[in-house]
């Protein structure tokens, strides 16, 4: 199916179909019942072997011409004719009472044609005479029994074969239109079915304009809306995929270096013709090597927390400012025993904010080792932060040997280390772990670049 339909809902194509259907069916019993009255039924009263003429009778299509049934012919047939003009004056009488020149009134004549005898047959006709005046032809006649009977027997045949083709009129339309609903429910649940069908193996995109129906047409839309969600699943499965894969290799490289010298301290332990301050030495650096292994475990564990979204944050509302002055406080001797030139400038004006303590602790001591582990003497660092109308903003600034424009936009990722990074024996983790804490706090970081500073990392909360 791939012709382009108008689409509209379910109701309006039954709304459509019915009244359709309905037109249609009023129609055909109008024109049933019109053939049956003035084809079928003249012909059949006509037929002598349905309808015998026991004494004789005249018919009303006899009334057509009135001026050749004789007086003489009424007599035998226990009949009267009256021919009346517009003002319903008696213009016209044989074998009746009512002679030429009587006036009905509209009630008298209304009593006389609405009798209810079984022996009495009361017959009108309008007419047009030669001059094109309207007449009134008013035929009485005496029934006996049988022909009574016979009159009633027929007009329940009549009713019966009237009914019976108003019921095969309803019925068929009925057929009709339970088909013209059934067949384009089928053919977009057809194509719905086969979209399904063929996803494991192909998750292209279906369109949904080939659809009659909103409503499947929606459902389509939620289809291709699926297939976009398990491609990006898939893709961020791969993604993961190879971040395990690099995981692997980093560990492989980062674990081996201490691990070899743990092994060679351990062997060198184990001569008998050390001094005590050689096992002193020895043993210093098996600590130093198991710290540094405790620390790649540490930032592992992190990386691995906070990629559930369920991990609960301890909130408290505390000053951002003050609690940043706290942290760089606790860092300001580290960096002048470096040599690097730390500039603090954070509002003394209170900020308040709902955060984590602990993991925002951990967020501003990872930039800031960030910068010690990467950068050499003389680095020139400013911390920095500002209310601005839309968020509240913390800049982390360096002037030292910066980041690579390839590497900025990978910087976040896990596990993703630069050269540089790389022959320094670092895990890759810091940065994702305070992208992580700091999305779960609803904020932001990004990396930018100044005239004065090559490397800016910019925090933005958003306002509460």
């Amino acid at each position: 199916m791939n012709t382009t339909h108008k689409p509209i809902t379910l109701w309006q194509l039954i709304a459509y179909q019915l009244l359709f259907h309905i037109a249609i069916a009023a129609v055909c019993m109008f024109a049933a019942n019109f053939v049956l009255n003035h084809y079928w039924l003249p012909f059949y009263f006509q037929m002598e072997d349905n309808f015998p003429r026991p004494r004789g009778l005249l018919l009303e299509a006899e009334l057509d011409h009135y001026q050749s049934i004789s007086e003489t012919q009424l007599q035998e047939l226990y009949a009267s004719l009256q021919v009346l003009d517009e003002s319903l004056t008696v213009i016209d009488s044989r074998n009746s009472s009512i002679t030429a020149g009587y006036q009905y009134s509209e009630k008298e004549l209304l009593s006389l044609l609405l009798v209810d005898r079984r022996d009495h047959l009361i017959s009108t006709k309008q007419l047009k005479n030669e001059a094109g005046e309207t007449i009134i032809v008013l035929l009485e006649q005496q029934l006996d029994s049988s022909v009574f009977e016979l009159f009633q027997q027929n007009a329940r045949l009549y009713a019966a074969i009237q009914i019976f083709i108003d019921i095969l009129i309803l019925l068929v339309c009925i057929c009709s239109f339970i088909r013209a609903i059934y067949k384009p429910l089928r053919e977009n649940l057809t194509v719905i079915g086969d979209s399904i069908a063929k996803t494991p193996h192909d998750r292209s995109h279906v369109d949904p304009s080939q659809l009659m129906l909103l409503e499947t047409r929606a459902l389509l839309l939620s289809y291709n809306t699926m297939l976009d969600e398990l491609e990006q699943a898939k893709a961020e499965n791969d993604k993961l995929e190879a971040q395990s894969h690099r995981l692997i290799a980093n560990l492989s490289h980062d674990l081996k270096s201490p691990m070899t010298n743990l092994k060679g301290y351990a062997e060198l332990l184990e001569q008998e013709q050390l001094s005590p301050e050689e096992e002193k030495l020895y043993i210093s650096r098996i600590h130093s090597n198991i710290s540094t292994l405790n620390s790649m475990v540490e930032l592992l564990s992190e990386q691995v927390k906070f990629q559930y979204n369920d991990y609960p944050l301890q909130l408290e509302r505390r000053d951002m400012n003050d609690f940043l002055r706290e942290v760089c406080a606790n860092y300001y001797t580290i960096f002048e025993k470096q040599g690097f030139q730390m500039e603090i400038q954070i509002d003394e004006e209170a900020f308040y904010l709902n955060f984590d303590a602990l993991n925002m602790r951990r967020v501003y001591a990872n930039l800031l080792e960030n910068i010690l582990s990467h950068n050499t003497a003389p680095t020139q660092v400013q911390i920095c932060t500002q209310l601005l109308p839309i968020y509240y903003q913390v800049q982390i600034k360096d002037n030292g040997a910066g980041i690579a424009a390839e590497d900025q936009d990978k910087i976040f990722e896990p596990f993703y280390q630069s050269d540089v990074s790389r022959t320094k024996q670092h895990s890759g983790l810091g940065l994702f772990v305070v992208k992580q804490i700091l999305e779960k706090h609803g904020a932001a970081i990004s990396l930018e670049s100044e005239p004065a500073y090559r490397t800016v990392f910019t925090i933005r909360f958003p306002l509460p």
